[in-house]
């Protein structure tokens, strides 16, 4: 088999080029190059349309598509050329967010070898561009027939059934990630989040702790694991992840504003403010650090600066503000300020 290994080294610098516009996250893909087929090269090179082919390869890789698709074209009438054809001709209109075209030609290369996963892969990525999802979890199903220990394409599929809301196929199919590959830390990330919508919150206690056994500076799993202790009504617990989120990024406001949340739910506005003026300082528009922040300085009486983060607040459409402020000036009506 002739070997093209210059141009596109990977799928994922292939799809670095692509204009998806739903594209879901790839966590891996098979490898690509621009094909020239399985036929021997002697025998490859006496064939009708393999100069059409060699030239199509070259023409891709040079980004002219134009010359390209001629190329292709030509080379698909060769029957020992036709899926490197189709399939670079799918390619070809993939890199122009042609993608019906593209999934014609795809479609046409599975025909003729319905086990390249490669193929499958690009037709899949390509129904989904198009917006027609049920077609690309088609795709993943039949990459998964090829290859049952293809962790990358469970992970893909997962994903697919997710952004459907399809949750318990979610579930499954990340579970099967994890199976295929105990180490990889953004399956257990994703379950967490799919438990934890599930109310499945011990599940999900356990899918963020593993995750993070793999992965410790994942801040991101700390504010989740953080969140679902707090579901759980474990407020120390919950207080030491955010705490580590903020550990490993300074600049998480969002975790700054759970930790003030969770000393005012122990009536401690006090030791509220100094996180919540870190969320505020951190991301101005964030109106419920706002309001929080406001409470507090409310809660302890000072009303200065309780009515002036209120009016930020308001100042950016906070609805709650208005009603806010009017509390605020009771309160100072009541202590005689």
């Amino acid at each position: 088999m002739q070997n093209y290994q210059e141009g596109e080294k990977s799928l994922m610098d292939y799809l670095k080029r692509l204009t998806f516009t739903t594209l879901l996250l790839i966590f891996a893909a098979p490898p690509l190059s621009w094909s020239a087929d399985n036929t021997p090269a002697k025998q490859q090179q006496s064939l009708p349309g393999a100069t059409y082919l060699q030239q199509g390869i070259e023409q891709a890789r040079q980004g002219d598509w134009a010359k390209a698709e001629k190329s292709f074209q030509q080379a698909a009438m060769t029957p020992e050329l036709a899926f490197a054809a189709h399939l670079n001709l799918g390619m070809v209109y993939s890199s122009q967010s042609r993608w019906l075209e593209a999934i014609s030609e795809f479609k046409k290369a599975t025909a003729i070898n319905p086990d390249d996963q490669t193929t499958h892969f690009n037709l899949a990525s390509a129904y989904l561009a198009a917006g027609t999802s049920d077609k690309a979890i088609e795709e993943y199903h039949e990459l998964i027939r090829i290859n049952p220990d293809a962790d990358w394409a469970h992970f893909n599929l997962a994903s697919l059934y997710e952004s459907s809301e399809n949750i318990e196929k979610a579930i499954e199919e990340f579970n099967k990630v994890v199976e295929i590959n105990p180490s990889l830390a953004p399956a257990y990330d994703k379950l967490g989040t799919l438990y934890d919508k599930n109310n499945m919150i011990d599940e999900a206690i356990a899918a963020y702790d593993k995750a993070i056994s793999l992965n410790p500076k994942n801040y991101q799993a700390h504010y989740n694991l953080g969140l679902s202790y707090l579901k759980k009504g474990d407020t120390f617990k919950s207080e030491n992840e955010f705490r580590k989120a903020v550990e490993i990024n300074p600049e998480y406001a969002e975790a700054y504003n759970n930790i003030g949340t969770i000393y005012m739910n122990r009536k401690d506005p006090l030791n509220a403010i100094p996180p919540f003026l870190k969320a505020v300082e951190l991301k101005p528009e964030l109106t419920r650090a706002l309001i929080n922040l406001s409470v507090a300085y409310r809660d302890t009486k000072d009303f200065e600066s309780a009515l002036k983060y209120a009016e930020q607040a308001r100042k950016l459409g906070e609805k709650r503000a208005e009603i806010l402020i009017d509390t605020i000036h009771e309160k100072m009506t009541e202590s005689g300020s």
